[in-house]
């Protein structure tokens, strides 16, 4: 397994094949599935940690779900690295709220 860390030090486990951009795990239930896709933010990723890997400028994209003839769910949570002009607007939005002290 391994682990994602996120910056809320909430601790979730994914399978071995899983990468930062295609987070993979098997539930039982879809109720599992919300409870999941809720941690995983932007806010969450940023500072984050995988596999002992630190995670910088990744977001969320979508969840898409394997349902097996087994009973078994497969769930894929995707992210995509910030595009340069998403990190310069953060970047930008940074500097104007120091300069006018918030």
């Amino acid at each position: 397994m391994k682990q994602l860390v996120l910056s809320n030090g909430t601790t979730l486990d994914f399978t071995d094949s899983s990468t930062i951009y295609d987070l993979v795990q098997v539930v039982e239930t879809f109720a599992e599935i919300d409870s999941v896709r809720e941690e995983i933010t932007e806010q969450n990723l940023e500072g984050a940690t995988f596999n002992e890997e630190p995670v910088s400028n990744v977001v969320p994209v979508n969840v898409w779900v394997e349902a097996g003839m087994t009973g078994n769910i497969t769930v894929h949570f995707t992210n995509r690295d910030k595009t340069d002009i998403e990190i310069w607007q953060e970047q930008q939005d940074e500097a104007i709220n120091a300069a006018l002290g918030f």
